[in-house]
């Protein structure tokens, strides 16, 4: 009996060290969590503190220290996939570049439609490229004269100078110390000189944390950083999260009593406000629940009367990893700081360009040497575009964070290339080249004389493919560090494939194929079907005819690759669909039409050419919408089987693959216009759900741009509760399945590009 209430006072010990840890690691207080960690390993193994103790090791760029954790951690049962993401960042981050991208391939085919595969599949040379900006950098960095020996952090700009949070502990306290607000004044031709920093207002410094502040243009009203004021006993809850509260300006430098922004919550923190130059957008840094995963970059729209419900800004900005201090610039650049992303290690600073209607820029990784293997946060940008601040804990600084400035000028100069393609053997012409631009997808075409010709600034890289029948595919790449007025010309050289001796006939067999409306029955008369790929050298085209039929003849049997496109129809790619194909058989394809067409009779199947003849049907993509109309000519609408948590726009992450079934179908049909329209039921107010179904269907849409589908192909349109398919309507109780029939998203072709 003594020793079971030992084990059990012992297990509940180490729950209560386990449970602190969390906290500690929610609060990014890392170095607290590893002392624990370490105490609770030192009894014996166990799974949460093997893995955490790597990730907060990482997290503090303790890389040597997470290497053997995270060597256990993978090796545990049912890894988070973020943890092959993490060790391959700190094995990279030690010079195992090969490891690394092991590490990295594992963690790809848990995440494969992460949108960092790029930088994930050739990790040593994209870090390579981001050093490269370094060496070709146009900025200038210094240490400010008014970080003291603790920590001071997240510039604003304000009047003539900056406000910052710091910590000015006395006589050394730094625990017993708060950060507070300064305000240090600069000098106008010298953005590094700064006079002595004063306490920037008396009524917003408490005995709180007070750090990371955004102000309006006027500079009459201010957004504060704070740690909620509610008593918490340290021994329980350890965690001191994080608020926003806004304030207004009075006399001198006391403001009115902050007021707690209306998406504040005591579960989780909001914090590290910016404010849009318009005034009109809020992007904050929050974990709150919804998220993909710890601190993401939120944005909350000014209705006129309040702020709006945040919205995440989604997986091309925020990962598994912290994004933190947002800061969006005059130019609709958002800076923000992530250890998520790809980069140098820690916190780096990153850049996305505001294209309009929710959507963004590829992510940019600003580089050396605003960007080290330390933390460097806090980034904000002057007006001019030629200087600002940041924070940064890198060495040889005044204290543990410190402010640094930094001047930055355009490049003044570009660099023309000319590329000649040849035959690499015999030097000769290779006939049509196509030359493909990776950074931004351009594709080259020759000038009059038979070259490739491109611009590229000083300071930048770029990376070419050249292609073109009959040759192995060419790669190359440079950056440009110095510019020539009478540049060589870069020859490349491609080599010529072998060519296959071909292969004596073989017997021919025949199966007929059918095609056949999905929704009707009907044969498609007028079909164009094309036969590719098989392992047998098939290769075939031909058209249906007036009862949708057309007879193949081949060579032999062999799996092929078969695509069917026909009018009013979105087009069927399959691979492999004739595999198991016998002589003589009927092979029945079924079409998804999105346009409906006038039902015919139905063939019947005993007029098939062979008595044998099997029908094999394929499982349709999308569900037919209730409200699709039935008329001819009509456009049909298709359900989208998404789902949203109530009053969220964010699609759940189940519903992931039916997005990607989308993009597979615009893909496959590159010239069609598609609606992409969101419904609500009838419960809530009618303003509510039309701006939130609005949203819902902007939020696909930017999915699909980010995907690489063009703007000019999708339209977002909102319906809210305007066309339910039953009467579940305002004022009538209905069913929860009545009411989830019309909570719907659906999409439709409108239209053709010209």
């Amino acid at each position: 009996m003594v020793l079971f209430l030992a084990c059990h006072w012992s297990l509940n010990a180490q729950n209560a060290k386990l449970k602190k840890a969390r906290y500690y690691m929610e609060s990014l207080y890392y170095q607290g969590a590893i002392d624990i960690y370490q105490q609770i390993l030192e009894k014996g193994d166990n799974a949460e503190a093997m893995t955490n103790l790597a990730i907060a090791y990482k997290k503090t760029n303790q890389y040597e220290a997470a290497l053997p954790w995270f060597e256990k951690a993978v090796d545990l049962e049912d890894t988070r996939p973020e943890v092959f993401y993490y060790y391959g960042q700190a094995l990279q981050h030690s010079g195992s570049c090969a490891e690394a991208k092991m590490m990295y391939q594992r963690y790809l085919k848990l995440r494969p439609y992460d949108l960092r595969r790029k930088y994930l599949e050739s990790p040593c040379m994209e870090k390579d490229k981001i050093l490269a900006k370094g060496e070709l950098s146009q900025y200038q960095v210094k240490n400010l004269p008014f970080n003291g020996a603790f920590d001071d952090l997240g510039p604003a700009f304000y009047q003539n100078g900056l406000v910052f949070g710091s910590i000015k502990a006395p006589e050394g306290r730094r625990k017993v110390a708060f950060f507070d607000l300064y305000y240090a004044d600069g000098h106008p031709n010298d953005p590094f000189a700064f006079e002595e920093s004063d306490q920037f207002s008396s009524n917003l410094n408490t005995n709180l944390h007070e750090a990371i502040v955004t102000f309006s243009q006027d500079e009459q009203q201010v957004y504060v950083t704070r740690n909620r004021q509610e008593e918490q006993d340290p021994r329980r809850n350890p965690v001191i999260r994080l608020e926003i509260l806004s304030a207004k300006k009075l006399i001198g430098d006391s403001w009115s009593e902050p007021e707690p922004l209306p998406f504040n919550d005591p579960s989780y923190s909001v914090a590290h406000p910016c404010l849009s130059p318009s005034g009109d957008r809020l992007f904050f840094s929050s974990d709150m629940p919804g998220g993909f995963g710890g601190k993401d970059i939120y944005l909350s729209f000014w209705d006129g009367d309040a702020w709006g419900n945040p919205i995440n800004l989604g997986p091309g900005i925020n990962t598994e990893g912290d994004e933190i201090t947002p800061f969006f610039d005059e130019n609709g650049n958002l800076y923000f700081a992530s250890d998520g992303h790809f980069g140098l290690g820690g916190q780096d600073v990153y850049k996305v360009q505001d294209k309009g209607d929710g959507q963004w820029s590829e992510v940019v990784n600003l580089g050396p040497p605003l960007n080290t293997p330390a933390d460097d946060f806090g980034f904000i940008i002057h007006q001019d575009n030629q200087h600002g601040y940041f924070t940064s804990n890198r060495s040889g600084g005044m204290g543990a964070d410190d402010i640094y400035g930094f001047t930055w000028e355009e490049p003044e100069a570009s660099q023309t290339y000319r590329f000649k393609v040849v035959n690499g053997k015999s030097m000769g012409s290779v006939g049509l080249v196509t030359a493909k631009v990776h950074e931004d997808g351009r594709f080259l075409t020759t000038d009059t004389e038979g070259y490739f010709t491109m611009e590229v600034n000083k300071g930048d890289c770029f990376s070419l493919s050249f292609v073109s029948d009959g040759y192995e595919p060419k790669h190359w790449e440079d950056c440009v560090s110095l510019v020539q007025d009478n540049p060589n010309v870069i020859t490349i050289g491609m080599q010529e494939l072998e060519k296959k001796q071909p292969e004596p006939p073989k017997d021919v067999f025949y199966f007929d194929l059918e095609v056949v409306d999905n929704l009707t029955g009907s044969g498609i008369a007028g079909a164009k079907v094309v036969l590719s790929d098989g392992q047998c050298g098939l290769a075939y085209t031909g058209t249906t005819d007036e009862r949708g039929w057309l007879r193949i003849e081949a060579p032999e049997i062999c799996c092929s690759r078969v695509s069917i496109d026909a009018e009013n129809y979105f087009l069927h790619k399959s691979e492999k669909e004739f595999c198991d194909v016998r002589k003589g058989e009927v092979r029945n394809i079924l079409l998804q039409p999105y346009i409906r067409v006038q039902e015919e009779e139905v063939t019947s199947r005993s007029t098939a050419s062979n008595p044998q003849d099997t029908i094999k049907k394929l499982n349709t993509s999308f569900q037919v919408s209730q409200g699709s109309g039935d008329e001819e000519g009509e456009e049909i609408s298709y359900l989208l089987n998404i789902y949203y948590n109530v009053g969220r726009t964010s699609v759940k992450k189940e519903s992931v693959p039916e997005l990607f079934k989308l993009l597979d179908l615009l893909q496959d049909n590159p010239d069609l216009i598609v609606e992409i329209g969101s419904h609500t039921d009838a419960r809530g107010g009618a303003s509510f759900n039309q701006n939130l179904s609005q949203r819902r269907a902007n939020n696909i849409v930017n999915f699909l741009v980010g995907e690489g589908v063009s703007k000019r192909r999708l339209i977002a349109r909102g319906y809210g509760e305007e066309k339910p398919v039953n009467d579940c309507v305002d004022g009538k109780e209905c069913e929860e399945e009545e009411y989830q029939l019309n909570r719907r998203t659906e999409f439709r072709v409108i239209g053709r590009l010209d």
